[in-house]
C-alpha cells in the first residue's frame, strides 16, 4: 500500500499509526461535543449574546497558558502528559453528559466545562505537536505533516454531522458520552506505544523559555502577521456560535442541519487541500492568498444573505 501510495508511509509505523488512528476516533468524537455544547448552550440561554460568551470561556485560556503549555511539554515525557490531559478531558465530558441527562445542567456548567477543557487543551495540544514527530523518520517528515492535517479536517467532516444526528435521534446528551468514549481511542494507542525513553538535555526556567519564544516571534518578519491573519479569521470567520444562531433561527433547520452545516466547512477544507495538493506549489503566495481571502469574504456574505439551506451547505463549503 505504502509503495502506491508514499504519502501514507507514515502509517507504516506503529507508533504513528496508533497516534494517527487514535486522534482521529478521538478529535472526531471532540467535534462531536463542540456541536453539542453550542446547541445546548443556546438552547438553554436562547441568547445569541450569552453563546458568544461561550465562546470566550474557551478561548481565553487557550490564549493565557498556550506558551506555558508549550514550555510543560518541552519538559516533560510526552506521552505521560497527553495521558493525563485525555483522561481528564474524559472526566469533563461525563460530569457534562451526567449534568443534562438528570436535567440539572445550567448555562454556567457550560461555561464552567468550557473553562477546564480549554487550560486542558492548551497542555494537550502541545503535547500532541511535539509528540506525532518522533514517531516517524525524519525523512517522512513531510507526509506525516501532510497526514496530521487530514486527521483534523477529517475530524471536523465527520463530528458535527453525527452530533447532529445523535442530538435530534438519541438526545442532546449523547454526545457527551460517546466523546468520553472516543478519548480512550487514543489513551490504549499511547499505551500501546514502543517510545524509548529519551534523555533530556538540560532546559533554563519556564520564563526563559517563554521570554525567548516572545523575542522570536517578534524577531521574525512573517510570524507576526500570520498569527494576525489567523486571529482575524478566527474572530471575524465563521465559527460555531454565529453558525449554530443561523441554522436555528434564520434556516430553521434544527440539530441536524447544524451538523450538516459545521460538517460542510470541514468538507470545503478538504477539497483545498487536495486542490493545492494538485497544483503544488503556488509561485505567488501573497496574491494567492489575496484571492483567497476576497473569496472567503464573498463566501460569508453570501452565507449571510442567504436563507436557503442548500446554498447556505454549499457556501460554506467554499
Amino acid at each position: 500500500m505504502t509503495r502506491l501510495l508514499p504519502g501514507l508511509a507514515p502509517l507504516g509505523h506503529r507508533n504513528y499509526a496508533l497516534y494517527w488512528v487514535g486522534q482521529l476516533v478521538s478529535m472526531s468524537g471532540t467535534w462531536i461535543e463542540l456541536t453539542a455544547t453550542t446547541w445546548l448552550l443556546y438552547q438553554l440561554t436562547d441568547s445569541p449574546f450569552l453563546l458568544g460568551l461561550g465562546g470566550v470561556f474557551r478561548g481565553a485560556p487557550i490564549f493565557a497558558f498556550a506558551l506555558i503549555g508549550g514550555a510543560v511539554a518541552d519538559r516533560v515525557e510526552r506521552r505521560r502528559l497527553l495521558l493525563i490531559t485525555q483522561s481528564s478531558s474524559v472526566v469533563t465530558s461525563l460530569v457534562l453528559g451526567v449534568l443534562v441527562v438528570t436535567g440539572q445542567v445550567a448555562f454556567w456548567h457550560i461555561y464552567l466545562i468550557n473553562l477546564v477543557n480549554a487550560t486542558i487543551a492548551a497542555f494537550d495540544a502541545p503535547g500532541r505537536q511535539s509528540l506525532f514527530p518522533t514517531l516517524v523518520p525524519r525523512g517522512q517528515m513531510q507526509n506525516a505533516i501532510t497526514l496530521n492535517s487530514m486527521l483534523f479536517r477529517t475530524s471536523n467532516l465527520v463530528g458535527p454531522a453525527v452530533a447532529g444526528i445523535l442530538i435530534a435521534r438519541v438526545g442532546v446528551a449523547a454526545p457527551f458520552f460517546v466523546n468520553a468514549a472516543s478519548y480512550f481511542a487514543i489513551i490504549f494507542g499511547l499505551l500501546a506505544m514502543r517510545i524509548p525513553k529519551v534523555t533530556s538535555a538540560p532546559r533554563g526556567s519556564i520564563r526563559e523559555d517563554l521570554v525567548g519564544g516572545l523575542r522570536y516571534v517578534r524577531a521574525s518578519t512573517i510570524l507576526p502577521l500570520i498569527l494576525g491573519i489567523e486571529a482575524t479569521l478566527s474572530i471575524f470567520g465563521h465559527n460555531q456560535a454565529l453558525v449554530t444562531i443561523f441554522a436555528r433561527d434564520i434556516l430553521g433547520a434544527g440539530a441536524e442541519g447544524l451538523g450538516v452545516l459545521l460538517s460542510a466547512i470541514g468538507a470545503g477544507a478538504i477539497a483545498g487541500m487536495l486542490l493545492l495538493v494538485v497544483v503544488g506549489d503556488v509561485r505567488r503566495k501573497g496574491l494567492f492568498m489575496i484571492f483567497a481571502g476576497v473569496a472567503y469574504a464573498v463566501a460569508l456574505l453570501v452565507f449571510a444573505w442567504s436563507r436557503s439551506f442548500e446554498l447556505s451547505v454549499g457556501v460554506l463549503v467554499l
